[in-house]
């Protein structure tokens, strides 16, 4: 579902490649949280079709660190670590 988080680390924005499988499109909810799991970032989308999607965070807001990239479907859950680096 979620492939390499690019650039990373990363300045003050970064691409999230997130693929969809399947027949048919899914309820992806996607969070970007630090490492005291205090949401960043969260989107919701009922219907992601199946292919590949590109999301994209601003950061510039957020704080240097680490921070952990989840996308959760009704059938998977997939994580990744990025880096902001200001």
């Amino acid at each position: 579902m979620l492939h390499a988080c690019y650039p990373n680390p990363f300045n003050s924005s970064v691409t999230i490649p997130l693929e969809v499988t399947g027949p048919e499109s899914q309820h992806v909810t996607l969070t970007i949280a630090n490492t005291l799991v205090q949401i960043a970032y969260s989107f919701s989308q009922t219907d992601f079709t199946p292919g590949l999607h590109t999301l994209r965070w601003n950061g510039s807001d957020a704080a240097t660190g680490l921070y952990f990239v989840t996308a959760h479907s009704h059938n998977a859950r997939h994580i990744q670590k990025i880096l902001l680096i200001k």
